[in-house]
C-alpha cells in the first residue's frame, strides 16, 4: 500500500487532515482519534514487520 492509497482510505473512514507536523508529518482525525503519518506520497507503507 502506497501513502496515497492509506491516506484515502483513512478519508473514506472519516479521518480528516488537521495538521502538518514538522516536515512529513501529517495529523488525521476522525474526533476520537488521532493518527500521525510521514506522508512520502508514492513510498510503499512500511508494513511494520522486521
Amino acid at each position: 500500500m502506497r501513502f496515497n492509497e492509506l491516506v484515502q482510505l483513512l478519508e473514506k473512514n472519516g479521518f480528516v487532515w488537521i495538521n502538518s507536523g514538522k516536515s512529513s508529518k501529517r495529523i488525521y482525525s476522525n474526533g476520537e482519534r488521532r493518527v500521525i503519518i510521514h506522508y512520502h506520497a508514492a513510498q510503499d507503507v512500511c508494513s511494520g514487520e522486521s
